[in-house]
């Protein structure tokens, strides 16, 4: 595990970087690309080792009732400790800390078709209240709760609160659904 945080780091180091140079040469050059190149072989890596030691980790779990009480369910999801609530993806980046804060809504994404954008804090959505100890997996399951439904959506934008009228579809597009992996 420290072997995967240490790979992970090392690529968000690098992308930071990228992002840095990119933005004071105001172009995604050569330097940019390379140092983007970089982040995704360190977190290639750090996949490829945690894939491996994928049991181990699961028995380590198993064992360990302090590990059990205090993993982030995001990390149980990610780790395939515990079955995702909704087989399909939203598009965003967010973090253990602020799990409703869409740090990265990339384009294209069912995020992005049901009206979220990149900054957006998601903070209820019919009517459920969400906090730092929930997961990205509770607004899922609200969707699917509320398929070919319109729910209100509170979310705070550029700082205000803002309620949207989200039009749910009567079932998930395809293109959204995650395939099985684990």
């Amino acid at each position: 595990l420290l072997e995967v945080g240490k790979n992970q780091v090392v690529a968000v180091n690098y992308f930071t970087e990228a992002v840095v140079v990119g933005q004071g040469a105001k172009d995604w050059g050569a330097q940019s690309q390379d140092l983007n190149k970089r982040a995704k072989a360190a977190i290639n890596i750090a996949g490829e080792v945690l894939m491996s030691e994928l049991s181990a980790i699961h028995e380590l779990y198993e064992r360990s009732t302090v590990l059990s009480e205090k993993m982030h369910r995001d990390i149980k999801y990610y780790l395939g400790i515990e079955k995702r609530v909704a087989p399909f993806a939203i598009g965003a980046v967010t973090t253990i800390e602020k799990p409703f804060r869409l740090l990265v809504l990339y384009s294209g994404t069912f995020g992005e078709a049901l009206g979220l954008k990149a900054g957006d804090t998601i903070l209820s959505a019919a009517g459920l209240k969400f906090d730092a100890e929930g997961s990205m997996e509770d607004f899922k399951a609200v969707i699917l709760e509320n398929l070919g439904k319109t729910i209100d959506v509170v979310v705070e934008r550029d700082g205000k609160q803002t309620t949207l009228k989200m039009k749910i579809p009567g079932e998930i597009p395809e293109k959204y659904v995650l395939p099985q992996t684990l």
